[in-house]
Formats: structure tokens, sequence, C-alpha cells
């Protein structure tokens, strides 16, 4: 859908580049969709149109995102800006009732439907689907409530819908004041004006770029070093577009349990090695695993690294994720020291280096760089296998329409070349992973998902206390031993 246009009279913020290479880059094969889905304990009070439009106007107040709408400036000359604009909050806010026995094909249309149809651009991007009285999804009571919360990648990335859930709907909701300055939104002649401006900064940004890289390649005191490749999958391939949605549920005591039984590693190292293992064993059971290890993609959080206060406040790291290992242990291990130095080495990108040349970048090079850009349709080798995403919502303290959330979940969209990704969500006793793949390259989720659960069995049943000190001898095995669980 087109983008309102408007006359300069207007006043909004624009939009950061960061942002908008979410926007510009959007397409049916990368989604930008921010779609979370909340478990409430029992019933909310939201079950009528009435009760919806209560409910949406009673949030107004709390975000800017909720009342300021995307204007476009002619031709993408510059970026859009946000502006403030009145709201019909029915346009936001809707309740639905699965069918007897649907609740799970509801609650997957919906989420599919939501992470692939762009939302209405002439309107702010956000809006709440009350699912009522859902049954036989395993982690969610039965005739309880699943709130769906849908934006876009643009307006706010994955931990800002943590800090936007827990602020808005916590024990104390407090307004977030919209301290962006506003400006006139540039008209297409000012616009141009600007262009070349904007292209020596990025030319300097560029400069510095690769100079700073390069000392900080070479200096002794970094541990940061090239990032190598992997062995490309059918998920790495071109696809059709058409979504496919799974998940699974944990308990939070089972998972903990597995941690502090290894002893040294994180819960996110736990959920990487199960993925590890789970993806390991899907693909050898059609023998295409490859000898080389797989690997994954993981967001880290910038907040506290001073960054300035756009949506997506985020860099990616990298790793490996060992699948040439076979013993689980062994493969935790490696998972837990590959994702401490790619944490490392993303903090110190992220700190040390100046900006990256795509978070300058003028508007209209964006769009013409989004427009142009294609993806080998069979690469023999690629950056990234898959995406992994840890999105923890806290431990409870959460009331949404005076119901409180007990568990969260929801897809991490696929982009183009990476056509299969994983959200863990965590929130007080719960945990969720859901798989989101394309239906050419994965047709049956439920046999991957059986791989995730049997993984997480596998992993718990070789974790004992005496790994919490892992054998220095304990030795990899090559990966075409590697024994297939029923």
């Amino acid at each position: 859908m087109t983008m309102a246009r408007r006359g300069t009279a207007e006043r909004g913020t624009a939009m950061h580049a960061r942002d908008a290479l979410n926007l510009f880059f959007e397409s049916p094969l990368t989604s930008a969709a921010v779609v979370h889905c909340y478990v409430l304990a029992d019933g909310a009070a939201v079950r009528s149109v009435a009760d919806a439009a209560e409910f949406g106007r009673g949030i107004l107040a709390l975000d800017p995102l909720f009342t300021r709408r995307l204007v476009s400036v002619p031709a993408d000359l510059a970026f859009p800006h946000w502006v403030p604009t009145r709201v019909d909050v029915t346009e936001h806010v809707y309740v639905h009732t699965p069918p007897a026995g649907r609740s799970r094909d509801l609650l997957v249309s919906m989420i599919t439907d939501f992470t692939t149809t762009p939302l209405p651009r002439e309107r702010p991007p956000w809006e709440f689907h009350f699912v009522l009285d859902v049954t036989g999804i395993d982690g969610v009571a039965e005739g309880a409530t699943v709130v769906i919360f849908r934006s876009h990648h643009s307006a706010i990335d994955g931990m800002g819908s943590v800090e936007l859930v827990n602020r808005v709907f916590g024990a104390n909701p407090t307004p977030r004041v919209d301290t962006d300055t506003a400006v006139d939104v540039p008209g297409p002649v000012r616009a141009a004006r600007a262009l070349p401006r904007d292209i020596v900064t990025l030319t300097g940004a560029a400069l510095r770029r690769r100079t700073a890289a390069r000392a900080l390649t070479a200096s002794s005191d970094s541990g940061t070093a090239a990032h190598g490749s992997f062995p490309a999958t059918r998920f790495n391939r071109r696809v059709r577009p058409s979504m496919v949605f799974d998940m699974t549920f944990f308990e939070m005591s089972r998972v903990r349990a597995l941690k502090n039984r290894a002893g040294g590693v994180t819960l996110n190292d736990v959920m990487v090695t199960v993925v590890s293992l789970a993806l390991s064993a899907y693909l050898a059971e059609d023998g295409e695993l490859p000898t080389d290890s797989l690997g994954t993609t993981i967001p880290v959080s910038t907040r506290a690294m001073g960054e300035s206060t756009n949506a997506n406040r985020i860099t990616i790291a990298k790793l490996s994720l060992h699948t040439d290992v076979i013993d689980p242990v062994v493969r935790l291990r490696a998972v837990h020291a590959s994702a401490s130095r790619a944490k490392d080495d993303a903090t110190v990108i992220a700190t040390r280096l100046p900006a990256h040349p795509l978070t300058v970048m003028p508007a209209p090079l964006m769009a013409l760089l989004a427009k142009t850009m294609r993806s080998p349709a069979a690469p023999a080798r690629v950056a990234t296998n898959t995406m992994i995403t840890n999105v923890p919502y806290g431990v409870g303290g959460v009331t949404i329409a005076g119901s409180p959330m007990v568990g969260v979940f929801g897809p991490l969209p696929t982009v183009t070349g990476v056509a299969l990704a994983h959200a863990v969500a965590t929130f007080g006793a719960s945990m969720f992973v859901s798989v989101t793949s394309v239906e050419d390259v994965m047709p049956d989720t439920a046999r991957y998902i059986r791989h995730i659960r049997t993984a997480f069995d596998r992993l718990e049943a070789a974790v004992t206390p005496s790994d919490a000190r892992p054998p220095a001898a304990r030795a990899a095995v090559t990966p075409t031993a590697i024994t297939v669980s029923p």
C-alpha cells in the first residue's frame, strides 16, 4: 500500500535510517512485522467491540506509537516522518472467538496473516487482537485469552515491545515521553537539495568505517576476527513466499534446572543448543546435513551501549551451531564459547566502530538498493543458515484487560535467503519456542517441533551434575555418526 502523501505544513519526527531499513527492504520474502502473542491467565475483560474501544482509549496516551502515523516524502527523496494523528481505536483493537476445537488453527492463521500482510500505512502501526476462549494449546489454560499485538519493525523492535508491555500494562502504567524533535516534513525540492550533503556524509562514513575496521582487526587487544561462512541448506535457497508457523511450550523450571545442572552456561546457550540438535536431526533424517557446521545469527541489544533512541537498537551477532559435534554436552560447551565470543565481538563492533554506512544512507539510495538487491537462487555457502532470538519478557507483574499475563509466543519473521527462524520467548514460569519457515522447504512443521522437543530431552538426559566441570578430554565425533532420535 502506498503511503499517504502530505504537504510540508505537517510536522513530525524523521525516521532514522536504521528503522527505514525495515521499511524499504520489506517484501513478500522479508517481513518487517512485529507480532507478539500474550497468554492471559483467564478470560480478559475485553469481550465485545465496546470493551475493545474502551481498552484502546485507555492506552492511547501511554506511548507515541499509538498516536502517530507515517507520512512519506515524494519519490522517497527523504525518509518518512512520524506525524501525530487522530486515532479511531475501533481500527486498532479487535475481538475474535474461535470456532469450537479450532483455536490453534485460528491463531496460526492470524499469526501468518499478520506477519505477511503489511499494516495500513495511513494510520498508526499497531493493533491488539483479543482471541477469546482458547482451547487445545499446550501451555495455554483452557478458556484463556490470547492477545496478539501487531506492529511494524520500523516503529518498534522486539525488546521495545517488551519495554512497552511492561510499562503500559505493569503495576504502574507510565507514559513514554517523546523526546524527538518535530520538524517540517520536507517537500521534494527541499529533500532533493539535501541529497548532495547526505551523499558526502555517506561517503565519509564508509571511509571511516573501513579504516576503523581494518585497525580493529589488526589490533592485538581485539578478539574480533573476520566471520566465515556456512554451507547452504534447503533453508537458504530462493523460495516462494508461503509462511508456516508452529510452536511448543516448556516449563521454565525444567529449562532452568538443565542450565543449572550444566553449570557455566546461560538459558540462551541451552536453547541455541536445542535448536542446533533439532536442526541437525531434521536435516540428517532427510540426508541433507552438511559435514561442516551450520551457523546462526542472534540479535544483541545495544540499549546499554548509549545508542540513539530510535526504534531498532540491536546489532546482529553470528556464531557456529557446532552441528559437526555429536556429543550434546560438548556441543553445549562449544555453543556457549561461540555465543560469548560472538556477543563480545558484536559489542566491540557496536561501540568501537563508526556508524555503519547503511545507518546514514540517504533515503533514495536505500530505496534503490532495496529494489535492486538480489540473493542467489541456490548458493553454496551463506552468512547464516537460520536465525534465533530470545525475548525475555520478565518474571510477572503484567496485567492486560484485568487478567494477569502468564506467557508469550510469536514469530520471528524469515527474510530473503534465510527461510528458518526461531523465537524463544520467556515470561514467568513459561517458555515458548516458535518456529517460522516457508512451506516449500518445511511443509512439516510438526515434525520439526518434535525434533525440538526430542533435542531438549536428549540434552537433558546427557547433562549430569558432573558436567558443571566439563572434562577436558571429552571429544567431538564426526557429524556422519549422528544418531537421529525417533
